[in-house]
């Protein structure tokens, strides 16, 4: 077992923003895992990477990165039996990461770990982000079920990260895929360096519309979380209310074989 990890990294304009996100790279080059680190990168600046140091590989982009891209990049760069672990570039792991999302990943299904962050306070303590359902930085699942994901389900992943609701939609697209969704947040800490406070994007974004999740803590390892399904809309008009279309599940359940039709 190895753990790949692939992060959308960028180098921020305000001097205090681009410390903690070069301190949090610098502190996951310090894991004696991943065996590989692959950088995200479409601004064109050059990560500071020692060349003696841990190695790490920038994906060079045009645009901003999105889920595809990390996991086309997962596809090609994994083998089986690893680990594949993508978070924001301000967000740090214990050296413990790898077993830690061995336990939790379950072995038997498609599923994918959605990890609400712990927000470093200015007394060095951690704090789990209130409240944990409506937020994620990190997501992982198991390289083997990379397979699993179709060209349509790829397709739903174009999500850009680091635009204002992109962990809301991310799990959404994931679950009308059949996936399982877990936030083991109360055993892994996805540690998040933002004292300064300073955000590149707006809650008033409307780039991200339509259907999200909310994916809340899961009490036991490998035990599927309970879920909030949430719409963001632009429009006025009231609705009456929001259901869940199960005919695609009926329809998929095995059954008799129909009958011929000569």
């Amino acid at each position: 077992m190895a753990l790949l990890l692939l992060v959308p990294y960028f180098t921020p304009a305000d001097p205090r923003r681009r410390r903690e996100v070069e301190e949090t790279l610098q502190a996951n080059l310090q894991l004696p895992e991943p065996r590989q680190l692959l950088l995200l990168v479409d601004d064109g600046q050059p990560p500071p990477i020692s060349p003696t140091g841990r190695p790490a590989e920038v994906i060079p982009l045009t645009r901003r990165p999105t889920l595809a891209d990390a996991l086309h990049q997962a596809r090609r760069r994994s083998q089986p039996g690893d680990l594949v672990l993508i978070a924001n570039s301000d967000i740090a792991f214990s050296e413990s990461i790898a077993g830690d999302l061995e336990r939790e990943l379950p072995e038997d299904a498609p599923a994918l770990l959605c990890i609400t962050r712990h927000n470093r306070l200015p007394s060095g303590a951690l704090a789990l982000q209130r409240p944990p359902q409506c937020s994620q930085d990190a997501w992982a699942l198991r390289a083997d079920q990379l397979a699993q994901l179709s060209p349509e389900h790829l397709g739903d992943c174009a999500v850009p990260f680091g635009v204002f609701r992109c962990d809301n939609v991310i799990p959404f697209r994931f679950h009308c895929r059949g996936w399982q969704l877990l936030n083991p947040a109360l055993r892994i800490q996805a540690i998040h360096n933002h004292l300064s406070g300073v955000r590149q994007y707006t809650s008033h974004c409307t780039r991200l519309l339509g259907g999200g999740c909310y994916v809340h803590c899961n009490p036991q390892p490998r035990q599927p979380s309970d879920l909030e399904m949430v719409v963001s809309s632009l429009s006025p008009q009231p609705v009456e209310r929001i259901g869940i279309n199960r005919h695609l599940e009926l329809v998929q359940e095995p059954g008799p074989s129909p009958a011929p039709d000569h």
